[in-house]
C-alpha cells in the first residue's frame, strides 16, 4: 500500500573534456529564401502600347511593393486583337546559384479600365523559356489594379527541378485577346460650380452639405422641408449608346430623433426628439420633380447610410433615357421638417460625393493594363558549414521527470518517466588567421535559426542534432588575433 506519489524535477549536470582532434564540424540546411528579379530588357514579343516611359518593360519594372499604376503601364487597345509582351529579367545573383530551387512564381499587376472585361476576354501571364513556348496562367481581371500570380514546380525542359541556366534565360510575359461589352456603367460626379436649389445650410468643416432644423436651443434653423439640389458634369458619351437606367446614389446621415438628454454631438448640433424624420431622393428633369420613397433619417451613432432613386425610363416622357436629358438632370434630396415643435435643432447631412450613375448599352471596348510583372524564385541555399576549434570545456544539463512512490514500511520506488530538456554549453577559443570568419559564420547560424548537425566529437553521442540557443564571444586580442567564445546548444528530441 502506498502513502504517497510524488513527480519532481531532477538536473544531471556533467563536465566533459574532448581531445579528439582539433576540428569541430557544425552544418546547418537554411530555410527557403527568395530572390525578386525585375524585367530588363524587351523580350520576344513588344505589341502593348506603352505609356508613360520609352520602353514596354520600362513600363512594367517597378520596384516590388511599389506600383505606381496609371503612372507607367502597358495597355491593349483595339477589338478582337491578341496582344503579347515579353521582358528579359535580371539574373540570379551569383552568391545564391549554388541553391536548390524549389519553385518560380511569376507576378503581375493588372487590371481592365473603367469597365469589367467582356466574358470571352482572355488576360493570361506566364514565362518563355528555350523552346517551350509561353507557359500562360489566366487571370480573371477586375477593374481595379491586382496583384495575380501562379508558381511552377518544375522546368518545361526537362522532367525536375528548375536550374540556374533555366532562370537566367528566362522571359517572363503577357497576352491579351480583348473583346468588346454591350453593357457597362457611366458615373457622373457633381459640378461644383453650381446648383438649382440651395435651402440647406451650406457646407461644414467636413466638407458636407447640412441643412439645420430647429425651435430651441443654440443650434437655430428654420421651420419648414429643406432642398439640396444640385447639377452634375456633363457626360462624354454619345448618342450611339443606348441608355438602360438612370440611378441617383446618396449617402446621409442624422444626428436628429434622439429621445432622451444628455445627446452627444454625432454629425452638428446637439438635438432630441421623439419623432423620426424623414427624406427623400429627388431627380428633376423637364422641370419636373420625381421624388423616390421616404427613408428615415433616424440617429444612427453617426454612421452614413446609401440612398439611391432610379429609372429606367425618363420618367417625365416614359421613353428611354438620352444623353442631353442625362447632361441636364438636376437631383438632390428633400428633407422633410418636423411635424412637432417639441425637439431641439439638429443636423440631416449628405456628403458631397453624390453621384449620377448611367447603365448603358452599346460597343465598349475596356484595355487591359498592366503595370507591373516580375519573377519570384524560391530556393534553398546549400549546407552552411563552419569549422571552429574543438571547444576547450563543454558542460550538459538534462531536466529529467522522476516519479517517487513512498510505501507504508518506509521504503521508496523511482520511477524514470521523462527526459524534459537536454541543454549542452560549449567554451572555447578561436585564435590565428580566419578565427573572424569562423566566429561570424556560427553567428550566422544562430541568425538563421535552424537546426544545425555537429561532428567531430570523440564521443559519439554528442554528435546529433541541436538548435543553438545563445551565443557570444570577446575579442581577447587583436595581435595575435584571439577570441573566446560560449555557445549554448538545445538538443533536439528523437522523433
Amino acid at each position: 500500500m502506498t502513502q504517497s506519489g510524488l513527480i519532481y524535477g531532477l538536473k544531471f549536470h556533467l563536465n566533459y573534456r574532448d581531445n579528439m582532434g582539433n576540428i569541430l564540424t557544425l552544418t546547418q540546411s537554411p530555410q527557403p529564401k527568395t530572390v525578386n528579379l525585375l524585367p530588363n530588357g524587351a523580350g520576344n514579343f513588344t505589341q502593348f502600347e506603352k505609356v508613360g516611359d520609352d520602353a514596354n518593360w520600362k513600363c512594367v519594372d517597378d520596384i516590388i511593393g511599389a506600383c505606381d499604376e496609371d503612372a507607367t503601364f502597358v495597355h491593349s487597345l483595339l477589338t478582337n486583337h491578341n496582344y503579347q509582351d515579353a521582358y528579359n529579367i535580371e539574373n540570379a545573383p551569383s552568391d545564391i546559384t549554388d541553391g536548390m530551387i524549389n519553385y518560380i512564381t511569376v507576378h503581375v499587376i493588372a487590371k481592365s479600365n473603367l469597365q469589367s472585361p467582356a466574358p470571352n476576354t482572355i488576360f493570361d501571364y506566364g514565362f518563355i523559356i528555350g523552346v517551350s513556348g509561353y507557359q500562360p496562367w489566366g487571370g480573371s481581371l477586375t477593374t481595379s489594379y491586382t496583384e495575380y500570380k501562379h508558381s511552377w514546380t518544375s522546368s518545361p525542359l526537362h522532367a525536375g527541378n528548375w536550374t540556374w541556366d533555366d532562370i537566367n534565360n528566362i522571359q517572363i510575359g503577357i497576352s491579351a485577346l480583348v473583346y468588346s461589352t454591350m453593357s457597362a456603367e457611366y458615373e457622373l460626379f457633381l459640378n461644383d460650380d453650381g446648383f438649382d436649389i440651395n435651402e440647406w445650410d451650406g457646407k461644414n468643416i467636413y466638407n458636407q452639405w447640412f441643412t439645420i432644423y430647429g425651435t430651441c436651443g443654440s443650434c437655430g434653423g428654420t421651420i419648414g422641408d429643406k432642398k439640396q439640389y444640385r447639377t452634375f458634369e456633363d457626360s462624354t458619351l454619345g448618342s450611339e449608346y443606348i441608355i438602360s437606367r438612370v440611378t441617383l446614389i446618396a449617402e446621409t446621415c442624422s444626428d436628429v430623433g434622439r429621445e432622451s438628454y444628455p445627446c452627444p454631438l454625432i454629425c452638428g448640433c446637439y438635438a432630441c426628439s421623439a419623432e423620426t424624420p424623414t427624406a427623400k431622393l429627388v431627380i428633376k428633369t423637364h422641370g419636373t420633380e420625381y421624388f423616390g420613397s421616404n427613408f428615415d433619417l433616424d440617429y444612427d451613432a453617426g454612421n452614413w447610410a446609401t440612398h439611391v432613386l432610379g429609372y429606367s425610363n425618363n420618367p417625365n416622357t416614359g421613353l428611354a433615357w438620352t444623353w442631353t436629358e442625362v447632361n441636364d438632370i438636376v437631383a438632390g434630396c428633400y428633407a422633410n421638417d418636423f411635424s412637432d415643435t417639441d425637439f431641439c435643432g439638429g443636423n440631416h447631412v449628405i456628403k458631397p460625393n453624390i453621384k449620377i450613375r448611367v447603365n448603358y448599352l452599346g460597343e465598349y471596348t475596356p484595355d487591359v493594363r498592366v503595370s507591373a510583372e516580375w519573377l519570384t524564385v524560391n530556393y534553398t541555399p546549400v549546407d552552411t558549414v563552419c569549422d571552429i576549434t574543438m571547444p576547450s570545456h563543454l558542460s550538459r544539463t538534462v531536466d529529467e521527470n522522476i516519479n517517487a512512490i513512498n510505501f507504508w514500511d518506509g521504503t521508496r520506488e523511482v520511477y524514470f518517466e521523462s527526459q524534459n530538456l537536454k541543454t549542452m554549453v560549449l567554451e572555447g577559443y578561436e585564435y590565428g588567421s580566419g578565427a573572424d570568419d569562423r566566429i561570424i559564420c556560427v553567428r550566422d547560424m544562430g541568425r538563421d535559426g535552424n537546426v544545425i548537425t555537429i561532428d567531430g566529437f570523440s564521443n559519439n553521442y554528442f554528435n546529433t542534432n541541436y538548435r543553438i540557443a545563445s551565443y557570444g564571444w570577446k575579442l581577447v586580442s587583436k595581435l595575435p588575433l584571439y577570441y573566446k567564445w560560449i555557445l549554448e546548444l538545445q538538443e533536439l528530441e528523437e522523433e
